[in-house]
């Protein structure tokens, strides 16, 4: 006897024994509503009894209002029967109530899912299971994985990067504004992402940072630029919040020409789980040298005149130390 087991994954969700079940949602942003609709179709070993009971398992970031339930308007066209509710926690339970005829192999169930709301942190996630049980046929009995969903991170808003100067070499102080989309826990993390050619940002030193209280530390690796608050010295900064961050010791690479594509900025939790994000567009920001204007190209001075010659120059802006140094040739 040959026997063929046939199972798909990678997104198109789970085949066992003829039963496949699926999940789509219409929106994957943290802490909005996904609207979940998991779809059953069902298979003829055996064919879906008229006391089923379908219990489908949410991943536990998930979180489930106290009045969630099943729209299950449209089984109940699909069907013939009627079917009951019951929440618990991140479980949704429906339960054919036996009336109506077993369901043919190849019904498609369609499972509306209200009051549920996507998890607080962006990443990838397993969006639970199906549960399948009968009390009169125990063969029935099975489990169907249901893929996984990508949460997507909030977009900050009104995000502005300003730098104080844009000179090839020079250090330079750096003004970032952002108005969070959802809260930051106490022991929250700004990140700033500077383009890929500051390959070394080990001078940078926090300024000033209005918006969030509490204490923070400052840490940098290549390109990025990490704050976070000390765990308990300040409370949740919540939504809708506007934060200004002044960071000063940015040395511009020695390089003319466009600095890169954005800056990326995001906040994230105490376990650098991502919540909010956004890229600021900083193509048209242009690195270049300073440039220095001398009013006279060559100047004359009469032997013995003891008043000599005036050079003016304006360099702008002075350069390190304010000081300049320059040789005469005579």
């Amino acid at each position: 006897m040959r026997l063929l087991l046939l199972l798909c994954v990678g997104g198109f969700g789970a085949v066992l024994a003829g039963y496949d079940a699926t999940v789509s949602w219409s929106n994957a942003t943290v802490s909005t509503e996904p609207e979940l609709r998991v779809a059953l179709t069902t298979g003829n070993d055996p064919l879906l009894p008229v006391d089923a009971a379908i219990q489908i398992h949410l991943n536990q970031f998930f979180t489930v209002a106290a009045d969630a339930s099943v729209d299950t308007t449209a089984l109940q066209q699909t069907t013939g029967g009627t079917w009951s509710v019951s929440v618990a926690a991140n479980a949704f339970t429906v339960q054919r109530n036996g009336d109506g005829t077993p369901l043919n192999d190849g019904t498609e169930l369609l499972f509306q899912l209200t009051g549920v709301t996507n998890p607080i942190r962006a990443g990838l996630i397993t969006v639970g299971d199906v549960e399948l049980s009968s009390s009169t046929d125990s063969s029935l009995t099975r489990i169907l994985p249901l893929q996984t969903m990508q949460i997507e991170p909030g977009r900050l808003r009104n995000s502005l990067v300003t730098f104080a100067n844009l000179l090839s070499g020079r250090s330079t102080s750096l003004t970032i504004q952002l108005t969070l989309a959802h809260d930051v826990p106490n022991d929250g993390i700004v990140v700033i992402y500077l383009p890929y050619v500051y390959g070394s940002l080990s001078t940078v030193a926090l300024s000033s940072l209005a918006g969030m209280d509490g204490t923070f530390t400052l840490s940098t690796k290549n390109n990025m630029i990490r704050i976070q608050r000390v765990a308990g010295s300040g409370t949740g900064t919540a939504g809708t919040q506007q934060v200004v961050i002044e960071l000063s010791g940015i040395i511009h690479p020695l390089l003319e020409g466009p600095m890169g594509l954005s800056v990326l900025l995001q906040t994230l939790d105490g376990s650098s789980r991502i919540i909010d994000q956004a890229y600021v567009d900083t193509s048209l920001n242009y690195l270049s040298k300073a440039q220095v204007q001398i009013s006279t190209a060559s100047l004359q001075v009469a032997e013995g005149d003891i008043n000599g010659a005036q050079i003016l120059f304006s360099p702008s802006p002075l350069p390190e130390g304010n000081s300049v140094s320059y040789h005469i040739r005579w």
